[in-house]
């Protein structure tokens, strides 16, 4: 050691490399130096804000689904939140902070789902080169919260459905020209997910030309301004006859006065004034809130757009359509169906055992 604490260090990699074979280094020591050298300085580490930029570059909409993307960012914001200002913060303290913070009113599963994202994060932050480990590599999420019991969102009866279609078609009749169309509108939104039980965003994006009613059937399609969720949902879905009788009505209606001066749209469910799809609004005038309000003036409560697509699988049960076939119309797999979609519903389970007798 004290050696070469007083002889110079050679600059020359070369030289270097002699020198330390005189002092008895081997090859692989002599190697290992040289290539240190060579490297140069390692880079500075990544700030926070630069990190955030690069990790969000991956999630840009060419790469990956706008809600992964919204689902980063969230995270992000989560962690903000909590001060994080450095690469080097996502430790194990980090998800012990995230944990205890939450309302204890929280779905654990949610909880789970913010967990999973700051995993991501994470991962992205192991290949920066800003962070040495993953921390959900020494204790998975399944650990650190435990999921419990699915709480049973629910499903909107046959008897509240009468109800507020009964409340869309007085609203129909009762107003008059920007009013009477809103309200059009609304009901074969409405009327088009329960009688086929489409994903609000499926319907939402929808053009007239993915309609055929002669041939009974919708015909999703992915576009570049919308993917669908997934591969199998890009499937024909039928068109019974109420929902047939309902868009043939709403599209004779659809670019009637006094909208006549908007451009033309290609969306079934377009904007009041614009051509875009009816997905923006203020508070109050998009689709799940015009809804909600009318359920709320059917007497139905905690009514949602989800809750409307699960009452289409709920009731197709009843009505003898296998598991397998309900899957098929909803385009998800019998497991999600099964475990998500069809519930129990008292009225169907007493007409189904109406003639029952021994």
């Amino acid at each position: 050691m004290s050696v070469l604490q007083t002889d110079p260090i050679p600059a020359h990699l070369d030289a270097l490399d002699a020198w330390l074979a005189e002092r008895g280094f081997d090859g692989a020591a002599r190697a290992a130096v040289t290539t240190l050298l060579a490297a140069g300085p390692a880079p500075a580490p990544m700030s926070w804000e630069e990190f955030k930029r690069a990790c969000l570059e991956q999630y840009s909409p060419q790469l990956r689904a706008k809600a992964t993307r919204h689902a980063i960012e969230h995270a992000f914001r989560e962690l903000d939140a909590l001060n994080v200002r450095a690469v080097q913060d996502l430790d194990v303290r980090l998800i012990a902070r995230i944990v205890s913070t939450r309302d204890p009113d929280l779905s654990p599963r949610t909880v789970q789902g913010l967990l999973r994202q700051v995993s991501a994060i994470a991962s992205h932050a192991v290949a920066f080169g800003g962070l040495s480990v993953n921390p959900f590599k020494a204790r998975p999420i399944r650990t650190w919260v435990r999921a419990g019991q699915l709480r049973d969102p629910g499903h909107i009866t046959k008897a509240e459905m009468r109800r507020i279609f009964e409340v869309l078609d007085a609203d129909v009749r009762e107003k008059k020209g920007r009013s009477e169309w809103c309200s059009r509108r609304l009901r074969c939104f409405v009327k088009l997910i329960g009688f086929s039980g489409l994903r609000k965003n499926e319907a939402l994006h929808l053009h007239v030309s993915d309609i055929d009613l002669a041939g009974g059937v919708i015909n999703l399609v992915s576009r570049a301004s919308y993917r669908l969720k997934a591969d199998s949902a890009a499937k024909p879905v039928p068109i019974v006859r109420p929902l047939a009788d309902e868009l043939r009505d709403w599209l004779s209606h659809r670019e009637a006065p006094p909208f006549s001066v908007r451009h033309a749209s290609p969306y079934v469910f377009p904007c009041v004034r614009t051509p875009t799809p009816w997905v923006f609004g203020s508070q109050g005038t998009r689709p799940l809130c015009r809804f909600q309000e009318v359920a709320r003036r059917a007497g139905v409560k905690g009514a949602t757009l989800q809750k409307l697509r699960r009452s289409v699988a709920t009731h197709l049960e009843a009505a003898g359509v296998g598991p397998a076939m309900i899957a098929r119309i909803l385009r998800h797999s019998p497991q999600v169906d099964a475990q998500f979609y069809r519930k129990f519903d008292i009225e169907n389970v007493q007409a189904a055992m109406a003639n029952f007798t021994y």
